[in-house]
């Protein structure tokens, strides 16, 4: 314990340095992970992002091939659903997502499996 004291009090300029550096790059990490924009979980599924719009997209595509439906009544579906979306947003997010997966599952499980997308094997 006195070798412990005496290497304290020899070299106290350096251990008084060595702190007041950890202390100030512990700081300077502080701030730089505070000033970071934080993350939502609903960031990804708001109205009209890319999560949102692929899903619907995938969605009116699996209708497309259920109805005949031509690019124009596509388009409209498109703009009908996501307007829907938009709308229930406003409501209640997580209801929101829940009708738009609903639907996007009904309509995956509407498609029909037909010979030209059966595969052949050779």
């Amino acid at each position: 314990m006195g070798k412990l004291m005496e290497f304290i009090t020899n070299n106290q300029t350096l251990i008084i340095t060595i702190i007041l550096c950890f202390t100030w790059l512990a700081n300077k990490l502080i701030n730089k992970m505070a000033a970071k924009p934080q993350q939502d979980v609903w960031d990804k599924l708001k109205p009209y992002s890319n999560a949102t719009c692929q899903v619907v997209f995938d969605g009116v595509e699996f209708l497309a091939k259920n109805k005949k439906m031509s690019s124009a009544q596509k388009a409209i579906e498109y703009g009908n659903v996501l307007q829907q979306f938009a709308d229930n947003w406003s409501v209640s997010k997580a209801e929101a997502v829940a009708n738009l997966y609903a639907w996007y599952a009904s309509q995956k499980q509407k498609v029909e499996i037909t010979a030209d997308s059966v595969a052949v094997e050779k």
